[in-house]
């Protein structure tokens, strides 16, 4: 099973998946997901509280939520417009691409060849890149990202969420084959 999507991007220690004690995990920090392996112990740099972290927090207080995931039929992502690149609106003309100049006029603005953006060279913050948004979902008081749930959804088998923590903002799922840790939003992120 290939769990590099469940990987932060770029090439730092969490770029990878990385095996401890027969369990191989992935993570970005916001998900986590193990499963069990034969593979020897990984030899470069990981994470290594990321398997304290999941050995503890099996030990805390759960209540049982057996449910399955819903199903995430994204919209396009109102951010980047479904593109997945992230724009930043021009400082001058407020996205608008109007400008009016000290005269009182109002002109294409030439700050941003009036097309309102002053950049378009990330990945949208939102969406991931992939242009679909999915609408965020709320267990109990916690909410979700729906982004990740499709990501749990749409790559792994039979995925269900088993418990929620009561002392914090987790998620405990299971899969054909393993089980994973899905971590809340701060409620900034949500509101």
């Amino acid at each position: 099973m290939d769990l590099e999507i469940f990987c932060s991007e770029g090439s730092g220690i969490m770029s990878k998946p990385f095996v401890e004690r027969g369990i191989r995990y992935a993570t970005d920090a916001r998900i986590l997901v193990a499963v069990k392996t034969d593979e020897p112990d990984s030899e470069y740099d990981h994470p290594k509280k990321v398997q304290e972290l999941f050995e503890s927090v099996w030990d805390e207080g759960w209540e049982p939520l057996k449910m399955e995931l819903p199903d995430r039929t994204p919209s396009n992502c109102l951010i980047c417009d479904g593109d997945g690149i992230r724009r930043i609106d021009c400082d001058v003309c407020e996205g608008t691409g109007q400008h009016t100049c000290d005269c009182g006029t109002e002109h294409d603005c030439g700050y941003c060849a009036h097309g309102g953006i002053k950049s378009e060279d990330e990945t949208c913050n939102i969406c991931g890149g992939d242009g679909k948004a999915y609408e965020n979902q709320r267990y109990g008081v916690v909410y979700f990202s729906g982004y990740l749930i499709a990501k749990i959804v749409n790559n792994l088998p039979l995925p269900q969420i088993t418990e929620m923590s009561t002392g914090s903002k987790i998620l405990r799922f299971d899969f054909d084959g393993g089980k994973g840790l899905l971590m809340g939003m701060s409620e900034d992120s949500y509101k």
